[in-house]
C-alpha cells in the first residue's frame, strides 16, 4: 500500500463471499478485526478458517452446511474426507 497514508479512520467490518465447492451455493464469512490470528497467516487463510464455522473445509474444498452433513455421513467421523472422497459423495447426491 505504498503512497497512501492515513492519518484517522478504521476498519468497521471486512465480508468475504465463499462459494460451496459442493453446490456452488454462495455464502458470506464476516471477518472479526480484533481476531488474533498466526503472524504467518493470509487473509486467504482467515477466510477458509472463517468458512469452518459456517460448514466445512475437507478435501480441498469448503462446503456449505449442507454439503459438509452429506459428506459427513459418508466418511467415518475419526477424519476428515479426501478430495476424492468428497467428489464421488457429492456427485452421487446430485445425481440423485
Amino acid at each position: 500500500m505504498s503512497g497512501y497514508k492515513i492519518v484517522s479512520g478504521s476498519v468497521d467490518s471486512i465480508t468475504a463471499r465463499v462459494m460451496c465447492g459442493g453446490c456452488g451455493q454462495r455464502f458470506n464469512v464476516d471477518l472479526d478485526e480484533a481476531r488474533k490470528l498466526p503472524r504467518d497467516w493470509s487473509l486467504w487463510d482467515e477466510v477458509v478458517d472463517c468458512a469452518r464455522s459456517l460448514g466445512s473445509v475437507q478435501g480441498e474444498h469448503i462446503l456449505c452446511r449442507e454439503c459438509t452433513s452429506k459428506v459427513d455421513a459418508g466418511v467415518p467421523e475419526d477424519r476428515n474426507a479426501t478430495r476424492a472422497e468428497v467428489e464421488a459423495i457429492l456427485s452421487r447426491e446430485s445425481a440423485r
